[in-house]
């Protein structure tokens, strides 16, 4: 087992990043836009809308080099498994499902 709590790895996590480059730690707008809209703190846990654990990744629904957009209607909180067959798995049919989820999550 891990001797370590989440508090512990939180603040060895927030030690780390602040010695990183200012541009690397700075937030990307999408992240900022997205916990605005849902009146988040970057410190708040966020959890996958699809399986309920911890969410990694804010994924963005219809790609941005597909012409999406960084507004909160757009993103979606994801683990890491899902997050990857989003992409795998990057359909109308799977984004329709990530838009239905993420509209619930928004109260749409």
């Amino acid at each position: 087992p891990c001797r370590y709590t989440l508090n512990d790895t939180r603040k060895l996590l927030y030690q780390l990043v602040a010695y990183l480059p200012n541009k690397v730690s700075k937030m990307q707008k999408h992240t900022k836009n997205y916990l605005k809209r849902l009146n988040l703190t970057e410190t708040d846990e966020i959890f996958c809308a699809q399986c309920g654990v911890l969410a990694v990744d804010l994924h963005h629904i219809q790609f941005k080099s597909q012409g999406g957009s960084d507004e909160p209607e757009n993103i979606i909180a994801l683990c890491r498994l899902h997050h990857l067959a989003a992409h795998q798995f990057n359909t109308q049919e799977h984004r329709d499902l990530l838009t239905t989820l993420q509209a619930k999550i928004f109260g749409i």
